[in-house]
């Protein structure tokens, strides 16, 4: 952490560390809420959930993985002995983005939960929480940048509609390419925007990390 090279390296995997860590114990307790919602012969929260958990898996495995490999090699030599535990638990840690299913396909499953808010959004029924922003997609696109000092940039309400601002591009750049008549749902999510599919669920759950982070800290 001395050096800024490891710095820029290392910094964000502990930040990382911190926004799953806090998002885990966020669903943690949404789960204990929907197990009892189930008791109780509900299942408001269970799609909710579903829609978190496949795409934080993607998002969060793949993230770790990644990380532990960028570590291991920056290292160096003390990175690929066995003293430093880190070739074990690359090792150990390897199947983890495998588990449930691969993360390409835990990605596109956030898809039909997204589509469910959006349709409800037309029919005048507003999304809420971490979903608002979903309410605000044209609006969003249309926001232009008012930053003009490096200040302004690391602001972090100026970060978070950042965030906000790429999540709603992929959102609804994905809606619109999977509503084209004439164009069958397989051949559109399996051949022509898969890697799309990819990217909006990797913005769309970077951004409810944040929100949930932030609100989290701000208790």
């Amino acid at each position: 952490m001395d050096y800024q090279s490891h710095l820029h390296k290392f910094g964000p995997l502990l930040s990382e560390a911190y926004v799953t860590m806090i998002v885990g114990r966020w669903l943690h307790h949404h789960r204990n809420i929907m197990n009892e919602e189930i008791k109780q012969g509900k299942f408001k929260t269970l799609d909710m959930l579903h829609h978190f958990t496949s795409g934080l898996k993607s998002l969060y495995s793949q993230m770790a993985y990644d990380g532990i490999e960028l570590v291991r090699v920056n290292c160096g030599g003390a990175g690929y002995s066995a003293w430093s535990y880190l070739p074990q638990l690359y090792y150990n840690y390897s199947p983890v983005p495998v588990y449930e299913g691969d993360n390409t396909v835990m990605a596109q499953q956030t898809l039909g939960y997204i589509q469910k808010k959006v349709k409800k959004i037309q029919q005048k029924i507003p999304a809420y929480g971490v979903f608002e922003y979903l309410n605000h997609l044209e609006a969003l696109l249309k926001e232009k940048n008012s930053a003009n000092t490096v200040e302004q940039f690391l602001d972090i309400k100026f970060l978070e509609k950042a965030l906000s601002i790429r999540a709603a591009y992929w959102v609804s750049d994905v809606l619109k390419k999977l509503s084209q008549k004439g164009m069958k749902k397989k051949t559109a999510m399996n051949d022509l925007y898969a890697q799309d599919l990819l990217a909006m669920s990797r913005n769309h759950h970077l951004y409810l990390s944040f929100l949930i982070y932030i609100q989290d800290v701000e208790k």
